[in-house]
């Protein structure tokens, strides 16, 4: 199979770092003003100006991007994917906020012991590269990137962090955890044989 895989929130725990950074960003802005709890994309949940975000970025930016850890087991059950014979593609939209940004998540991933058949960063509409390559299945953290995929009939393992709304279409599959990821794709497997 080919499988394709977001970096922030899935092969790497950025996410959970994004979302701490902000708080205690926003609260040094020390500025009276509400937040929307229920919103995952940080510059909406504070309701940052175009400059606030951009501070923001600045700052945590390099950090999450060269120390955010990869998530638990995540290399491990990537070098057994790959050892069944499946293709591994990144998928991400990492890269649209800076250029440094795409050569550093190069050599982030070189320092990892990674290694990917392709590499698509800075990625607007991921359903158009996962059908041109031929996904099976795309493992990603965002919702709206789930349901266009899923829209697209490409399967999702939607890796769901607990903010997050859940989802009830047929092309996507909740999951926790990246042993859970590789079961999943196990079972995946076990129906095609048999189809």
């Amino acid at each position: 199979m080919t499988i394709g895989i977001d970096l922030d929130g899935v092969l790497f725990d950025s996410e959970s770092w994004y979302r701490s950074y902000a708080e205690l960003y926003d609260i040094k802005l020390n500025r009276e003003g509400s937040y929307n709890d229920k919103e995952m994309i940080v510059e909406n949940k504070y309701n940052w100006t175009t400059q606030e975000f951009k501070q923001f970025i600045d700052e945590c930016l390099p950090t999450i991007t060269l120390d955010a850890p990869l998530k638990p087991y995540a290399k491990e059950v990537l070098k057994l994917l790959k050892a069944r014979g499946h293709k591994l593609i990144i998928v991400s939209a990492r890269g649209d906020l800076s250029d440094w940004e795409v050569g550093a998540t190069y050599e982030r991933l070189k320092k990892e012991g990674l290694a990917f058949d392709k590499i698509y960063l800075n990625q607007t509409n991921k359903a158009i590269t996962c059908k041109e390559e031929g996904v099976d299945v795309m493992i990603e953290d965002s919702i709206n990137n789930v349901n266009l995929l899923a829209q697209n009939e490409i399967r999702c393992l939607y890796f769901r962090e607990l903010p997050s709304p859940s989802s009830n279409n047929s092309y996507i599959t909740e999951i926790y955890s990246w042993g859970e990821a590789y079961r999943k794709i196990l079972e995946m497997e076990e129906a095609e044989k048999k189809n």
